[in-house]
């Protein structure tokens, strides 16, 4: 059997698994080979491994490196090796910096109680099958999840929207959310493994899909600031500051929606307790405004940051880009 190494456009060496390559194979050849069969020619027979290219290694780590396995027994081998252990924290400093400025080139949306209503409301559309009952479990991140914002909106989605006849909104206790989709961010974290770098934030795209294929595979939304919606700002004006009763959302565990009454919230070890929360009859229709008029800027801290990691962008990346 011979195996074939080739790469189509989309492609890229780093980003190669074995199953990859199974999958190419299949696809060009039309042999059914199962996967056991392919990974232990590939691996027993062939001896190929997956890596990342080393040949352009640092000049100062390797220098050092070479001075301390000649002078391991002198004195002065301590302190060289005091040398690549700060030029070593450097790296890892920039690696870090790094990361986060990526993370802030993402920027069609900050991270909300509206951002998370927005891309909740895109899923709720994007789904075709009709659904009476709705289920949503997240963690107790008061800033993003466990708000009045999402409160309000799950509301509306019951007693104006009428999308569903009840909504269960179920938090963990603390220090043991052992969520569904912790396992998913380990399949992508897995499989990031793998990938030397990304370069844009578009290259999590094809990471995320391809971290899970057979049993109910990822697929990615792009939101983009058009698509974010002020639900805040829409909702406000008809609900109450505090409940009445009044009830602290920090320490519900269970809010349920129903059709013909108002919430009802249940803390750890409390009973349920209905909750009136609107002063004024929503209407029929509610219009949502638009939550950005133009990409929100980038914070100055950050704009710093990412101006001083200029000089090791590669232009042909990307094409030009501009802070």
């Amino acid at each position: 059997m011979f195996i074939t190494l080739f790469f189509d456009g989309q492609s890229r060496p780093e980003s190669l698994t074995i199953s990859k390559m199974h999958e190419m194979f299949l696809n060009t050849y039309h042999v059914n080979v199962p996967y056991k069969v392919y990974w232990s020619i590939f691996t027993q027979e062939f001896n190929i491994k997956f890596g990342f290219s080393r040949s352009g290694t640092c000049s100062i780590c390797d220098t050092l490196a070479m001075k301390i396995n000649n002078l391991n027994l002198l004195k002065r081998g301590k302190s060289l090796k005091q040398k690549i252990k700060v030029h070593l924290l450097n790296i890892e400093a920039f690696r870090k910096r790094k990361i986060f400025c990526r993370q802030a080139l993402a920027g069609d949306g900050r991270k909300g109680s509206n951002e998370v209503t927005s891309m909740l409301l895109t899923d709720i559309n994007n789904n075709n099958e009709p659904l009476d009952n709705c289920v949503l479990i997240s963690d107790n991140c008061c800033g993003k999840n466990k708000n009045q914002t999402i409160e309000h909106c799950l509301f509306t989605l019951v007693h104006c929207f009428h999308v569903f006849k009840t909504v269960t909104y179920l938090f963990p206790v603390r220090g043991h959310s052992y969520l569904p989709n912790d396992q998913d961010f380990s399949l992508i974290d897995k499989k990031k493994q793998h990938i030397e770098s990304v370069k844009l934030p578009e290259g999590w795209d094809s990471i995320i899909q391809e971290s899970r294929k057979k049993q109910s595979p990822f697929s990615v939304v792009n939101i983009h600031y058009q698509d974010f919606v002020n639900m805040k700002a829409a909702t406000d004006y008809y609900f109450l500051k505090s409940s009445k009763p009044p009830l602290k959302i920090v320490s519900t565990y269970v809010v349920h929606h129903r059709k013909t009454f108002m919430p009802e919230c249940e803390t750890h070890h409390g009973p349920w307790q209905t909750c009136i929360v609107l002063k004024k009859p929503m209407p029929a229709e509610l219009d949502l405004p638009s939550l950005y008029a133009t990409h929100p800027p980038i914070a100055p801290v950050k704009k710093k940051d990412l101006q001083q990691l200029m000089p090791f962008v590669n232009p042909k990346i990307g094409g030009s880009i501009n802070i």
